[in-house]
């Protein structure tokens, strides 16, 4: 499903965008690297988003998950 409104986007932002950054924090601990990471989740949101709307919460979790865990490895080699 595409997310055809800005409107929708900016919503979804505004209203994860703390947790998400939150837990990259928690997971990389880099503040700066974490918010770099958060955009690049968000930027994958706007790109391919999930089918289901009511599992973004959910979708945000896993994408940022992977995206934390391959900055670890990137980092540790």
């Amino acid at each position: 499903m595409e997310i055809p409104e800005t409107k929708l986007f900016q919503e979804l932002f505004y209203t994860h965008y703390p947790t998400v950054r939150r837990k990259l924090i928690a997971l990389v601990r880099d503040e700066a690297a974490a918010e770099d990471l958060a955009q690049e989740v968000f930027l994958r949101l706007y790109r391919n988003p999930p089918d289901d709307l009511n599992v973004v919460g959910a979708w945000l979790h896993r994408v940022l998950t992977r995206i934390g865990y391959d900055h670890l490895n990137k980092k540790s080699r």
